[in-house]
């Protein structure tokens, strides 16, 4: 027979251990809630005025709540840590964007870049002008200045691994750490489609310049007599030159055919416009015939080869075997 008065005894410990594994439920519950609610929110923008090869295209996180960002530009390059950053890419092609928040939150957007068309398209007018040493050495104090009246807003860009804005104003000093080409760019009142892109040749300090070794000249006599003088209109500068490779000056010719780079850029490799320029049937001109024929047209750059002077090192002639394409007629040799 049961005894009904016997009462049953709940120890308090099991009620504390029923409360703590369900308030423990409820957090990561909450916890996983909370990450889906930040990952919803992870987003960012495409601005550019055209998705073509060599445009400067930003990409802008807008997510209130970010710390850390990681781009992810689909081309191989170097990834980005900052919410804002500017990209170009070199090839045409569909790329996807992954930007990385938090370490915990991605998203994947696509671009498809299409080929540059050489049209009049840009304003050079509203192209910004800056002027800065013709020598740039390394820890030298360089001065770069904006002269374009238009401008009211700048922001400057030294080539730097982070791609972040290193100055916001008309003249800026800046020292580079180390030698080497640099692209530097300035984009004026936010007009990223008339963006100066330049790149620049820091050389080493001058206690560290080494002599260029005398060269025998190989252009023999039978070619060189061939060539007309050029004309004395560009004073040859008796100094050692930067060095420039035949792989180094066939890229050069393409950029400046297409229109990524302008004479400007080049300028400082050679001593004069004026240099020799020959192709394989004996034609000759200069350097800048040359430069303003292929200018804005398709050429095919089939050999070239520098020849210096033993004496200033200088490239006194070049060689070159190139075709360029011309409406109704077709490909024609220069």
């Amino acid at each position: 027979m049961k005894n009904k008065f016997i009462k049953i005894h709940y120890d308090s410990k099991v009620y504390l251990s029923f409360l703590i594994i369900f308030l423990f439920g409820i957090g990561v519950l909450a916890t996983r809630f909370i990450k889906q609610e930040n990952c919803d929110d992870v987003d960012f923008e495409i601005i550019a005025q055209s998705f073509t090869i060599g445009d400067l295209i930003e990409f802008k996180s807008l997510g209130e709540q970010d710390f850390n960002w990681e781009w992810d530009f689909g081309d191989n390059t170097e990834k980005m840590f900052i919410s804002d950053v500017l990209h170009e890419y070199d090839s045409i092609g569909i790329y996807n964007i992954t930007l990385t928040v938090n370490n915990n939150c991605k998203i994947t957007k696509q671009i498809y870049i299409k080929d540059k068309v050489i049209e009049e398209k840009i304003d050079k007018v509203l192209i910004p002008e800056i002027i800065f040493p013709d020598e740039i050495r390394v820890d030298d104090v360089v001065t770069f200045e904006c002269i374009s009246e238009f401008a009211d807003k700048w922001e400057w860009r030294f080539g730097s691994a982070s791609d972040k804005v290193d100055a916001i104003t008309a003249t800026t000093k800046y020292t580079f750490k180390e030698e080497g080409n640099y692209k530097i760019s300035l984009v004026v009142n936010d007009n990223l489609e008339h963006a100066l892109i330049k790149t620049i040749n820091v050389l080493p300090k001058k206690n560290e310049r080494r002599r260029r070794r005398k060269k025998r000249d190989r252009v023999g006599g039978v070619i060189t007599g061939n060539i007309p003088d050029a004309p004395e209109t560009d004073t040859i500068v008796e100094e050692t030159r930067i060095k420039l490779t035949r792989r180094e000056a066939k890229k050069m010719i393409e950029n400046y055919a297409v229109g990524k780079i302008d004479y400007a850029d080049i300028q400082h490799y050679f001593c004069s416009s004026n240099i020799k320029v020959v192709n394989p049937m004996g034609k000759n001109s200069t350097l800048k015939q040359l430069l303003n024929t292929i200018r804005g047209k398709k050429i095919k750059l089939i050999d070239i080869n520098l020849f210096e002077n033993g004496n200033t090192g200088c490239v006194e002639t070049i060689i070159i075997n190139v075709k360029y394409h011309r409406r109704i007629i077709g490909w024609k040799t220069y």
